[in-house]
């Protein structure tokens, strides 16, 4: 059996350090500097952010630290303040920014809501609600969407089917349940799910089971049985998924395993 001893968990802490200058390629176009920009871009290296910029000085990713990492990093641990992502304002053409583990709440939402470019966003284990969220509906272009942590219900789930073609969604600690997975049955792009501490039962599996896009998922920490092996089975493009911490038994795990040849299961109990 495909049993493997790790298994991908949404959230984890990348440490980088002071302001960053990659290379990239967001447009052929250069984009002029203006006096706005050369102040923000400054003002985000105080607050030790990481940036990523490409060829055309065009500003592609944008990582504000949180306090326990800019401790680590010998850095004041100052938390963000929500008027801290006027920053990012005048930067149109961003594609990723990692808010994870700072102090953003709803306030700070309306900030990037202009940012329709943006591909990529982490609001994970910040202050921000389910209400929030409807400041995202612009962003057609979102693809990555990491809510770990973020409290909110199925009504406000449902935002997710506004705001762009989601490939990679993350969601824990909520009040998700089962009406809120068949709002994620209607996501037809997602390719990469986690679904960590929520109240989805054996009957809320039908409404994944239908979603023909997916090819990686896990669930931590989550009441399915193996009432829910029968739903799990049908999903035959998965190439991984993640069983940590679930009821599922080991036994309904290599029903799964047998089911989908193609596919690498991780059953873990820790």
């Amino acid at each position: 059996m495909k049993f493997k001893s790790y298994c991908w968990v949404a959230g984890g802490v990348v440490v980088l350090v002071g302001l960053v200058v990659l290379s990239g390629n967001w447009s052929s176009t250069t984009i002029p500097s203006t006096p706005i920009r050369e102040k923000n871009l400054i003002a985000m290296r105080d607050l030790k952010a990481t940036v990523r910029e490409d060829s055309s000085g065009g500003l592609v990713e944008v990582w504000f630290q949180d306090p326990v990492a800019l401790a680590d990093m010998g850095h004041d641990p100052r938390e963000l303040a929500d008027s801290d992502l006027e920053l990012v304002e005048p930067f149109g053409e961003l594609q990723r920014l990692t808010l994870s583990g700072t102090a953003i709440s709803n306030a700070g939402l309306q900030h990037i809501r202009g940012l329709v470019r943006l591909e990529s966003l982490d609001l994970s284990h910040t202050a921000i609600t389910g209400e929030g969220l409807q400041e995202l509906k612009n962003m057609h272009r979102l693809h990555e969407l990491k809510l770990v942590g973020i409290p909110m219900d199925d009504e406000q789930l449902s935002v997710l089917l506004e705001i762009g073609e989601l490939y990679n969604l993350s969601l824990s600690h909520s009040r998700v349940s089962d009406a809120g997975l068949a709002t994620l049955g209607k996501l037809t792009a997602l390719e990469k799910l986690y679904i960590g501490d929520l109240a989805i039962t054996d009957a809320g599996m039908q409404h994944l089971s239908l979603m023909a896009s997916l090819r990686n998922v896990t669930f931590h920490n989550v009441p399915i049985t193996d009432a829910s092996v029968v739903h799990l089975s049908e999903l035959t493009q998965l190439r991984y998924l993640c069983l940590r911490n679930t009821a599922i038994s080991e036994r309904g795990a290599a029903m799964i395993d047998g089911a989908l040849p193609n596919c690498t299961v991780n059953w873990i109990m820790d």
